[in-house]
């Protein structure tokens, strides 16, 4: 397959196959027309961008080949992807009418039953055995077609996530046809572009290679400890937090002990009614005269603390937990409690404290941040020296 190439080519020398990665002016074109839906100042850095990928995909060769493949065991392989991102980007360049592709030929013998058999139960691991992975690739689903080899049905189940893998294995024919049709349309569209890619000097394997990178570029980029990612954890930055030592997370207690406060103490009153309507004239009121004149006819939720609520307080309930959330010197407008109830809080001020700089939540966000700081410092110094080797100014 053609990402197994890209893979091979790394293989012969980083520094080889980066030069090749460097794009060409009709490959800026092509993509900043895609980027311009996105934002226009993505569209202008279209070629910073493409060349900045073009580095994260050495990286990914050389530090984590894995990503290459599949960004997770449980999801689609990235070729799946690439083919989604393409078909779009086509249309989005208004090359191609989905409508003028031709239709998946249908084979008699491709049956609920016939899945069924094929494929037999889910594997409790979710991973195939040899002999029936072998034998799902003796089973042609297309036909060799122009520059395309047989697409058979190992090849074709392997690109699946697990979900779409899952229900393949309960004879979900509709999904089996589904997925193979957006592999017929891809192969088809890219037969029928082919003169166009060729009067835009550009080339399919080389529009894989770019689509690839934008799609594993936040995965990239958060592995390096870059990107902050939603998901997993970037073995960078836990190999740079086991390198901190206590002084540089002294050092950045010092410099940033603004980031290490907490609310020590607030000093609140509140009024607590039954219906929304007395909470909103309480409300006006409070707004007009003053709180404390409004309160004068209704009794503090807070009294038993004196209007002084300690960080301790705060775990007592819904009513000292918004005390604590209002800034100082504010009223709030009514607000529904969880039990149906209605209140009004006035915060008056805050105390702060300071953690501790041998507190846990000290040393937890110092070596997050420090790492975060280094990561990027040396992805920044990395990048730099491989454009200064190719001969690209700053």
């Amino acid at each position: 397959m053609r990402l197994r190439a890209i893979i091979l080519i790394g293989l012969f020398g980083l520094s080889s196959w980066a030069y090749a990665q460097l794009p060409t002016p009709q490959e800026v074109s092509f993509m900043r027309t895609l980027y311009q839906q996105q934002s226009l100042e993505l569209a202008a850095q279209s070629r910073e961008r493409l060349i900045e990928n073009a580095f994260l995909l050495v990286q990914a060769q050389h530090t984590f080949p894995h990503l290459l493949l599949r960004q997770a065991e449980v999801g689609f392989d990235n070729q799946y992807h690439v083919r989604r991102y393409l078909l779009n980007a086509w249309q989005v360049h208004a090359w191609l009418d989905p409508s003028t592709l031709p239709a998946l030929p249908q084979t008699p013998f491709w049956t609920a039953q016939w899945l069924s058999q094929t494929l037999g139960s889910y594997p409790s691991d979710g991973r195939l055995s040899t002999d029936r992975l072998a034998q799902l690739n003796s089973v042609e689903l297309l036909p060799e077609n122009g520059p395309w080899p047989a697409l058979n049905l190992g090849d074709f189940y392997q690109s699946m996530s697990m979900q779409i893998k899952f229900r393949l294995h309960r004879a979900d024919l509709d999904v089996f046809i589904a997925e193979l049709t957006r592999w017929h349309k891809y192969r088809e569209a890219s037969k029928q572009l082919a003169a166009k890619l060729k009067q835009q000097q550009l080339t399919l394997s080389r529009l894989e290679e770019m689509a690839l990178a934008d799609i594993l570029r936040p995965s990239i980029l958060g592995q390096l400890g870059v990107q902050q990612t939603l998901h997993g954890q970037s073995p960078e930055l836990e190999r740079l937090k086991g390198e901190i030592s206590d002084t540089q997370i002294a050092r950045y207690y010092e410099r940033h002990q603004q980031s290490f406060r907490y609310i020590e103490r607030v000093s609140a009153q509140g009024v607590r009614f039954k219906d929304a309507q007395a909470a909103h004239a309480f409300y006006e009121q409070a707004m007009k005269v003053g709180f404390a004149a409004a309160l004068a006819t209704h009794e503090d939720i807070f009294t038993q603390h004196q209007g002084e609520l300690s960080r301790d307080d705060k775990a007592k309930g819904f009513a000292y937990q918004l005390a604590f959330t209002l800034p100082a010197q504010t009223i709030s407008r009514p607000v529904r409690t969880p039990k149906g109830r209605w209140l009004v809080i006035h915060c008056q001020d805050k105390e702060y404290g300071l953690y501790p700089a041998q507190s846990q939540t000290v040393r937890y966000q110092a070596m997050n941040a420090i790492a975060k700081e280094q990561a990027q410092a040396n992805y920044r110094r990395q990048y730099l020296a491989w454009r200064k080797d190719l001969g690209l100014q700053e």
